[in-house]
């Protein structure tokens, strides 16, 4: 028997928000460039994707987007990178619709560009490879306090929100999913801002079928505010220094990431010396 085919799979980081939350951290840098154990977080994302098939990429912009085509400049990574920017901000649902030209029929791994993570890419895709027909959402196990829930049993999403059957288990969005082309077809080629998480809400009432990976054991935290920006590298500081791993790419250059996060806290007490407190830090 001939073994089937995998569909084609490009990848597309989420890139192009205003980083708001992040107040004055965000006024002169992009949030998809704000250092991250002393590396750009997006260049981060990058090498992640890097250990996967993927081959291409797309990353939308518009905030400071020329900032972001500088920094790429000198990436000398195997991925071919495509920057879609976008004339007014299209939110997640408008920006991933917009990549259909450049996906030419292929499917999408979607990633938000405020992700600190260690869930393996590879593992979410050989998991998408058992179910390539439908979505596939990677979950946070135990669910992050004061994210929405999702509630899931024997590996699918069953409902947004609100527990609909006693087996159900919480879990919250970990901002990483693998979208299939008959899906992606779907979505509203209008050039406007809308979310993504409301149309895949009305395709699960519908009946489509969403499934879900989860590794318990994944370091996950999203960088939207000053506090979780520094919490973040905290907890990899903290990691580092005790002599422990992750499957990080700031862990390939201990000794730089450590000093380079000494560093972000000392220039962001001289930047911004009311925007959080920063003792106890180190």
């Amino acid at each position: 028997m001939q073994k089937k085919q995998n569909k084609n799979l490009k990848a597309f980081i989420l890139a192009a928000g205003y980083g708001s939350r992040l107040g004055e951290i965000t006024k002169e840098t992009p949030k998809p460039l704000v250092p991250i154990m002393g590396t750009p977080l997006l260049l981060h994302l990058l090498k992640q994707v890097e250990n996967t098939e993927i081959k291409d990429i797309a990353i939308n912009t518009y905030y400071q987007k020329e900032k972001i085509k500088e920094a790429l400049k000198n990436y000398s990574g195997p991925l071919n990178i495509t920057l879609l920017e976008e004339p007014l901000l299209l939110g997640t649902g408008g920006g991933i619709a917009n990549t259909k030209e450049w996906r030419e029929g292929a499917d999408l791994l979607v990633m938000n560009s405020d992700l600190v993570h260690t869930f393996s890419l590879k593992k979410i895709i050989q998991e998408y490879r058992k179910n390539e027909d439908d979505l596939l959402f990677a979950l946070c196990t135990p669910a992050y306090p004061q994210k929405t829930l999702l509630w899931c049993s024997n590996k699918q999403l069953k409902s947004f929100r609100e527990k609909t059957a006693e087996e159900q288990t919480p879990h919250s969005f970990a901002c990483i999913h693998i979208a299939p082309d008959r899906i992606l077809k779907k979505l509203p080629e209008k050039k406007e801002n809308y979310g993504i998480m409301g149309i895949y809400e009305e395709l699960l009432r519908k009946k489509e079928c969403i499934h879900t990976y989860s590794d318990k054991n994944a370091f996950w935290i999203d960088i939207g505010t000053p506090e979780d920006y520094l919490e973040g590298q905290l907890q990899l500081y903290k990691l580092m220094k005790e002599g422990k791993s992750l499957e990080h790419p700031a862990f390939l250059t201990r000794e730089f990431s450590m000093k380079a996060f000494q560093q972000t806290l000392e220039d962001l007490e001289k930047k911004f010396p009311t925007l959080i407190k920063l003792e106890g830090y180190l």
